[in-house]
């Protein structure tokens, strides 16, 4: 989360929340603490900006942005006259993540510019909406190359925890140096390689360990078919519970038929 304001508002908020009352201690143990009861743990840090982008802070300064675009435009440059019919990839919103090809900011003949300086001005940033049609199921995507300085400190280390699992491969083309093997970020170098099997390909945890439906060959029965139910022999559903030391032996906790046709039927569709 970010939070923009002026300094001395920033400062009071800072302080308000590295209170005793709010934030937990370092060497703190709070695991004997109730959830409810217990302090919150985060990181509070100042960015190093100079401008107050994504607020209201810049609502002033928008019109003096589009005068100077307007008499570029002027000079005759194409890039400021730009619609979103023009697009041939999709561009997403950092406000709601939707394509501005075909939304309304870019769906009519007012240039594209327009849009995007409000983005970049006083529009806030929902980065998980922005970025929840990044998947290979949804759009084919299977690689996101990120032009940024080439630290994790960017948008590509939250972004590939966003998207772990659904097949998105990240390059982060200003890093020179591998990352650690748990994250799905590859260095520059893969850019480079011309060989097809050196292209690094993340996983997709629906393909790899989604379930699927398979006939048996001794009845012709359809059954569904997971690592699991292959190696134990046993129905694909599992009710977590340390029976009998926390709950009662009168309660039974297996699956009632109605529960696994509903799972079926979802599969099915």
């Amino acid at each position: 989360m970010v939070v923009v304001g002026h300094p001395e508002s920033l400062h009071t908020l800072s302080v308000l929340m590295n209170e005793k009352e709010t934030r937990k201690e370092d060497n703190v143990d709070q695991s004997r603490v109730p959830h409810s009861k217990r302090k919150k743990e985060f990181r509070l840090v100042y960015l190093p900006v100079s401008v107050p982008f994504h607020s209201q802070l810049l609502k002033g300064a928008v019109q003096w942005v589009r005068d100077d675009v307007k008499r570029l435009r002027e000079k005759g440059g194409r890039l400021w006259s730009i619609t979103g019919k023009d697009l041939a990839i999709p561009l997403y919103s950092t406000l709601d993540g939707a394509d501005l090809r075909s939304s309304s900011a870019g769906a009519n003949d007012k240039p594209l510019v327009d849009a995007l300086i409000d983005l970049q001005c006083t529009e806030h940033v929902n980065w998980l909406r922005a970025t929840e049609k990044i998947s290979r199921r949804r759009e084919g995507i299977t690689h996101v190359i990120d032009f940024g300085p080439g630290k994790m400190s960017g948008a590509v280390s939250f972004t590939s925890k966003n998207l772990e699992g659904s097949g998105v491969q990240f390059v982060m083309a200003g890093a020179f140096q591998p990352f650690e093997e748990d994250l799905v970020v590859a260095d520059k170098s893969v850019l480079f390689d011309s060989r097809s099997d050196a292209i690094p390909f993340a996983l997709d945890w629906e393909t790899e360990f989604g379930p699927s439906l398979v006939q048996r060959k001794a009845d012709g029965k359809i059954l569904v078919d997971t690592k699991y139910t292959r190696v134990m022999g046993k129905p694909p559903i599992m009710v977590a519970g340390m029976t009998p030391t926390t709950a009662s032996h009168q309660v039974r906790s297996m699956p009632t038929p109605e529960l696994k046709l509903r799972c079926f039927e979802l599969r099915l569709t």
